[in-house]
C-alpha cells in the first residue's frame, strides 16, 4: 500500500527544485565573508562541482525508478544495515529542517517582528507546515510554479531598481585570495543547497510519467535555481561590495537602499514576505520527507499519526540551534556541517548506486516498473 496516493507533475516536480534552491537566499551570508567580491564565482564552481553530485542522484533515479531513498536503501543493503543507513538519511533530513526552521525563526526576529519570542514564530511556523504536509505532497508543490516567478520577479526588479547604485568595481581585483577560501567557498555553495537535492530521491515514485526522463527534470530545477542564486550575489556585490559580507542577509540590506520616491520605498519588505514564503515551502518539503521517512522506514500503512510528532521533534531540534547567534551558526555550518553533508549528500548515495548496480538490483528494479 502506497503511503503517498497523491502525484505531482513533472513540470510541478521541476520547479520543487528552483523553489528549493531559492530559499536559499538568505545562506549567501555563509561563503560570501570568505570570499567577498569572488562570491559570483564560487557560485559558478560550485554549480560545476555539483554536477558529479547530481549524476549520482540522477543515476539512482534511473536504476531504481518508482522506489524512495528509504526503500532503495533497504533493498540494496538489506533490512538490517539498510534500517541503520535509512536512519542516517533521516537524521540528516531532520537536521536540515531544523536548521532551516532556527534560520527562518532568527531572520523573522531580527528583521520583521523583532518584539516577538522566536519560539512563538516559529511554532506557528510548524502549525503551518503541519496542515500542508497532512493534505500530502501535492498541496505542498501546488503554488511552486507561483513562488518561483514571484522570486524571479523580484531578483529582476531589485536588479533593474539598484542599477543605479551598482559599482562594478566591486568586483575587482579578481582571484587574488588563497586558493584555500575557493575551495571552502565552492564545498558551502554544493553541499548547501545543491547537494540537499538528494531529499528529492524521497518522492521519486509519486511523479507522474513525463516526456522525458525524471532526471532530467531534476537538471532543469539545479540549471534554473542556480541562475537564480547567481542573479542575487551578482546584484549583491555590484551594489554592497566588501561590505556585503558584514550583513547577515545581504539580499535584504542590498533591497533597503532601494529608494526611487515614496511608491518604490522599503523594497526589503516584498523580500522579506518572499522568503517566508520560499523558506515555509523547504520546511514543509523537508518536514513532509522526514514523515514519509519515518512511515517507510516502520512499515507503517499511513504516515498522518506522525506528523505531530515529528513537528515536535524539529521545533525542539531547531531549539538547539536557536541557543546559537546567527554569526555562531553560520560559523558551525561554514566550518563543520558542510563537510558533515558530503556524507549525506555525495558519500553515502554513491555507495548506495555502486551496491546496487554491483548486485544487479537494479535490472529486477526497471523489471518490476515495466511490469507494473
Amino acid at each position: 500500500m502506497k503511503l503517498e496516493s497523491g502525484r505531482i507533475t513533472t513540470f510541478q516536480y521541476m520547479l520543487s527544485v528552483v523553489c528549493y534552491i531559492q530559499s536559499s537566499a538568505l545562506l549567501t551570508s555563509f561563503f560570501t565573508p570568505i570570499v567577498k567580491q569572488d562570491s559570483w564565482l564560487v557560485v559558478l564552481f560550485g554549480m560545476a562541482v555539483s554536477l558529479p553530485v547530481l549524476l549520482v542522484y540522477a543515476a539512482i533515479m534511473r536504476s531504481f525508478p518508482g522506489m524512495s531513498l528509504i526503500e532503495i536503501c533497504q533493498t540494496v543493503f538489506g533490512k538490517a544495515v539498510g534500517s541503520v543507513v535509512s536512519l542516517i538519511f533521516i537524521w540528516f533530513f531532520l537536521t536540515v529542517a531544523s536548521l532551516n526552521l532556527s534560520n527562518f525563526g532568527s531572520f523573522m526576529r531580527q528583521a520583521v517582528l523583532v518584539e516577538t519570542p522566536t519560539m512563538v514564530v516559529i511554532i506557528l511556523m510548524i502549525v503551518l507546515c503541519a496542515y500542508a504536509v497532512e493534505k500530502g505532497l501535492k498541496v505542498i508543490t501546488r503554488y511552486a510554479p507561483i513562488f518561483v516567478i514571484l522570486a524571479y520577479a523580484l531578483t529582476l526588479l531589485g536588479i533593474a531598481l539598484t542599477l543605479n547604485i551598482m559599482n562594478f568595481d566591486n568586483f575587482l581585483p579578481m582571484l587574488n585570495q588563497p586558493i584555500s577560501r575557493y575551495i571552502q567557498s565552492t564545498n558551502i555553495i554544493m553541499t548547501v543547497p545543491f547537494g540537499e537535492l538528494v531529499v528529492f530521491l524521497m518522492i521519486t515514485p509519486h511523479i507522474s510519467r513525463g516526456k522525458r526522463r525524471n532526471s532530467a527534470y531534476l537538471w532543469g530545477g539545479f540549471l534554473l535555481g542556480g541562475t537564480t542564486l547567481l542573479f542575487v550575489v551578482l546584484r549583491d556585490t555590484a551594489v554592497l561590495g566588501n561590505v556585503g559580507s558584514m550583513f547577515a542577509i545581504p539580499p535584504f540590506e542590498t533591497l533597503r537602499l532601494v529608494n526611487l520616491g515614496s511608491s518604490l520605498n522599503r523594497l526589503e519588505i516584498l523580500f522579506a514576505i518572499l522568503l517566508v514564503i520560499l523558506l515555509f515551502f523547504k520546511i514543509a518539503f523537508l518536514y513532509y520527507v522526514t514523515v514519509l521517512a519515518f512511515a517507510q522506514l516502520f512499515k507503517l500503512k499511513t504516515y498522518h499519526p506522525l506528523v505531530l510528532i515529528v513537528g515536535v521533534m524539529i521545533i525542539a531540534y531547531s531549539t538547539i540551534y536557536s541557543y546559537h547567534s546567527t554569526v555562531v551558526r553560520a560559523a558551525l555550518i561554514r566550518q563543520e556541517l558542510v563537510i558533515i553533508w558530503l556524507l549525506f549528500e555525495f558519500l553515502l548515495p554513491l555507495a548506495v548506486l555502486i551496491a546496487g548496480r554491483a548486485r544487479g538490483l537494479h535490472k529486477q528494479a526497471k523489471a518490476g516498473q515495466s511490469e507494473q
